[in-house]
């Protein structure tokens, strides 16, 4: 009997320790998933912080156009003097160093430039933006354009520099030089601004009537036109996403309201029938591209239009809502140049922003 309750004795012993071990295990467990769960949220909060500030540009307000006249008329002394050393003091250590080959672009920049400087016009100087980042810190940039007559030629100037380096003091000095004669920079009375890639270094004769995101939203609006004035209702619907549709409460109405807006076709495209921009980003492995546009559209019949265009090139979070996410389309009876009230209705809605 006492063998029995001793046997008895052990197995509660053992059932009891049996559970404390697993209760003991259960709570490292717990712990240990509640600790890495704390370290993935402080982990995504730094690096949301870090991906929200890789990419932040503010204009801030200010004058920097007495520092950009004379940074520039020292450039056009060492230009002139065919001082590579001193031409070369003018630039961002950076942008030395990321050129290719920056010594042979000096030496291009020099037979380039003809003759001695009988005037210029400071047409914009001292246009400044702050760039901030975890990783470069806080810069202050300022971008001018001048044009300049010399007793030989006449050139454009694009031109960006760096004034303010936070984490390299001695990092300041132009970033990036765009120059042309005037001979080849067809729109004279437009301001130069090269190819519009804003490349470092210097870049000779390089020009661009549009950026590429002008380009390819304008391709993208006369695609959509081209739908409009051929009453073709599958096309224009195909150009928006599937959430569009669906936000939309009447989206055939819409559409016919949008194709009973046009007799005859538009006229063709000017620098002042606008365009768009491209906006990237990558939130944590997951892509965005975003297309935003506005435009201002004379027809043949006499009739001007304002579209404000909005529209994901990519979305890798919700493939239903890649396409026209919104557009809207205001009546503007004024000249095509003129400016729109955006008070006003619009004629047509699709989507929302």
């Amino acid at each position: 009997m006492e063998v029995i309750c001793e046997k008895i004795q052990y197995d509660i012993f053992e059932c009891h320790s049996s559970y404390f071990l697993k209760w003991m295990e259960l709570m490292l467990f717990f712990r240990y998933k509640i600790r890495r769960m704390v370290y993935t949220i402080v982990i995504s909060v730094l690096c949301s912080i870090i991906l929200t500030s890789c990419n932040l540009v503010t204009m801030v307000t200010g004058d920097y156009s007495g520092l950009a006249n004379r940074n520039f008329n020292a450039l056009i002394t060492a230009m002139e003097n065919k001082d590579k050393s001193a031409v070369k003091a003018l630039f961002m250590d950076s942008a030395i160093n990321s050129s290719e080959n920056f010594e042979n672009s000096l030496d291009e920049l020099l037979e380039y430039y003809n003759g001695k400087m009988t005037s210029y016009d400071d047409v914009s100087s001292g246009g400044e933006f702050v760039e901030r980042n975890l990783f470069i810190g806080k810069r202050v940039f300022m971008s001018s354009y001048f044009v300049v007559e010399t007793d030989g030629d006449k050139y454009h100037f694009d031109i960006t520099e760096c004034v303010f380096d936070s984490l390299n003091p001695g990092n300041v000095g132009i970033k990036s030089l765009y120059i042309i004669n005037d001979k080849d920079f067809p729109d004279k009375d437009g301001y130069y601004q090269g190819d519009y890639k804003n490349t470092e270094g210097i870049n000779i004769g390089k020009y661009a009537e549009y950026s590429e995101d002008t380009v390819m939203s304008r391709e993208k609006f006369n695609n959509l036109l081209t739908a409009v004035e051929n009453k073709d209702k599958d096309t224009l619907g195909s150009y928006f996403s599937k959430k569009a549709v669906e936000k939309t409460p009447d989206f055939d109405n819409e559409i016919e309201k949008l194709l009973n807006l046009y007799k005859g076709t538009h006229k063709p495209f000017n620098k002042y029938t606008g365009g768009g921009s491209v906006y990237e980003m990558d939130d944590r492995g997951t892509e965005y591209k975003y297309l935003d546009s506005n435009f201002y559209l004379e027809t043949e019949e006499g009739k001007n239009f304002y579209f404000k265009i909005s529209e994901y090139l990519i979305n890798e979070e919700d493939e239903n809502n890649v396409g026209i996410t919104c557009l809207k389309v205001y009546n503007q009876t004024s000249d095509v140049n003129a400016e729109i009230d955006m008070e006003a209705v619009p004629i047509v809605v699709i989507g929302e922003e």
